[in-house]
């Protein structure tokens, strides 16, 4: 689903949508026509009615999302923030982010664990992350038909390589405060307990836990 507010977008992308055609099945129908022409190159992305209906009815929740997702995203920089190791993301000041996923990064210079030790971690204390994505030019199908190795794409790579996700940030279902090391069960002090216990003796002390 693309929302906008250009009418020069909006007609693009139905004919996008619609192999590049510039009217619609149903426009020829009650016209009593069968000539169409394609106008641009296109794709077959109609969604089926119900999908259709399930994105309206969504766009209901938009607004709620936005902000449940920005003040979860806002509790994890704010508890997280100026622990070695980690880089968190940011957003720009004109940029309003969904924050779909709470991208962390983990700075295998100041560690001496890895994202997977990072991510074995969190997932034994119940903590749901997840790593996203694996580059495409990685995958057997294209190594295999076009003969990539690795190297090829660095920043990509990197990319993959450095990212451990605590994944959902939207909804208000109390896990980002247990994340946070908050409430009762397993929380996301985890990452500072792993994190802590592997950090090189050259870098700064981390705050325990109870202090974060």
């Amino acid at each position: 689903m693309v929302t906008t507010d250009r009418p020069d977008f909006a007609e693009t992308l139905r004919r996008f949508r619609n192999h590049g055609i510039s009217s619609e099945a149903r426009e020829r129908q009650s016209a009593g026509q069968w000539y169409y022409e394609m106008v641009m190159l296109g794709m077959n992305y109609r969604l089926p009615d119900i999908n259709c209906a399930l994105g309206l009815s969504q766009m209901k929740r938009l607004t709620r999302t936005w902000r449940d997702g920005g003040r979860l995203a806002a509790m994890y920089g704010a508890r997280l923030a100026g622990l070695p190791g980690l880089i968190l993301p940011m957003a720009r000041a004109d940029v309003n982010p969904a924050w779909h996923l709470y991208a962390v990064r983990v700075d295998a210079s100041k560690l001496t664990v890895g994202r997977a030790e990072v991510f074995r971690a969190l997932r034994a204390e119940n903590i749901g992350v997840n790593v996203h994505y694996i580059p495409v030019h990685l995958h057997p199908y294209y190594r295999e038909r076009f003969g990539y190795k690795g190297g090829e794409f660095p920043v990509a790579e990197a990319a993959y390589e450095a990212v451990a996700e605590p994944a959902d940030v939207s909804g208000d279902d109390g896990c980002g405060h247990r994340r946070c090391g908050e409430g009762d069960g397993e929380s996301f002090g985890a990452l500072c307990r792993v994190s802590h216990a592997k950090v090189r003796r050259s870098s700064p002390k981390f705050p325990a836990v109870s202090e974060i």
